[in-house]
């Protein structure tokens, strides 16, 4: 052991317990090899529970210069969850899922094995191999997409979204001047006002207020298209939309979701998120248009 990783082992001995460190070499040999053709001994194998002990030991490691490496419950085929300075084990205490009450989106921790994840999918009518294959690439590029004959789940980053199936065509709906709302597809109020010296747009995505006098009913609400493109407020130039929601970090599902408001062609409103700065309240604007969205939970 070199005097840093014993210098590492002395600091963390303050906050993880010593029946969770392994220094004995047995331990150290068993912790060696994964399921690879690969052997490397660690010095220190720590089997941590939480979180804050994680971030405390990468502090730790950082500021000392110690090389860790991170097993789990999916061993490796190529070695990489082997290592000759420190191995943090993320096994047992580690097997969390939470489902959301709407079944949208499940997060996983990353003690669960397949079987478990078999488990968790089989009522949304995945099979055990696709509920392997889903484990395997949920390590990898997000945005792939899994389907069964019911459900379909994408994977967003660091969640896996379930969603049932909708074979449905997009539709589009006509706002027309006299409207005071809507409820289908979603819950939108609409109020008309005389323009005020001292009015000030609402600054909360949910509501836009709109140049009335440039908008032409009647108003088209749609889903989005690939190529739709629209000037955001605040900026000068054209953006696509596809772009924006990148940026905005929006998942696949999101995105499919998202509604946006049209006049004569044009995209005055990504709904609940940003209006076109063409339609924006200014000095000269003399009647407004206020749209506002409601998302159901």
């Amino acid at each position: 052991m070199t005097s840093l990783t014993k210098l590492f082992l002395s600091e963390i001995s303050a906050f993880i317990p010593r029946a969770r460190i392994y220094t004995d070499e047995l331990r150290r040999l068993a912790w060696g090899a994964d399921a690879g053709f690969y052997r490397m001994i660690p010095q220190i194998v720590i089997r941590s529970e939480n979180e804050d002990e994680v971030s405390r030991l990468l502090a730790i490691a950082y500021r000392l210069e110690v090389p860790v490496t991170f097993r789990a419950a999916g061993t490796s085929l190529s070695g990489q969850a082997i290592s000759d300075s420190v191995l943090i084990v993320a096994g047992k205490n580690w097997e969390k899922y939470t489902v959301a009450p709407d079944a949208q989106s499940i997060t996983m921790q990353p003690g669960i094995i397949g079987e478990r994840v078999n488990e968790i999918l089989k009522p949304y009518g995945f099979s055990n191999t696709t509920a392997a294959e889903i484990l395997e690439k949920h390590k990898q590029t997000s945005g792939r997409q899994f389907f069964s004959d019911t459900h379909r789940l994408v994977h967003n980053r660091q969640s896996l979204i379930i969603q049932k199936s909708d074979n449905e065509k997009p539709r589009e709906y006509l706002i027309d001047e006299q409207s005071s709302g809507m409820d289908i597809p979603i819950r939108l109020t609409i109020d008309k006002f005389d323009n005020y010296p001292d009015f000030l747009p609402l600054s909360t995505p949910n509501i836009a207020c709109l140049d009335g006098e440039k908008l032409q009913f009647p108003l088209l609400l749609r889903q989005w298209n690939h190529g739709d493109v629209f000037r955001p407020l605040g900026m000068k130039n054209m953006k696509k939309l596809s772009d924006f929601f990148i940026d905005a970090k929006l998942s696949l599902i999101e995105k499919e979701r998202r509604h946006i408001l049209v006049s004569d062609g044009q995209i005055v409103w990504i709904v609940g998120l940003r209006i076109d700065d063409r339609f924006k309240i200014t000095g000269k604007t003399k009647k407004v248009v206020m749209f506002q969205v409601s998302f159901s939970n």
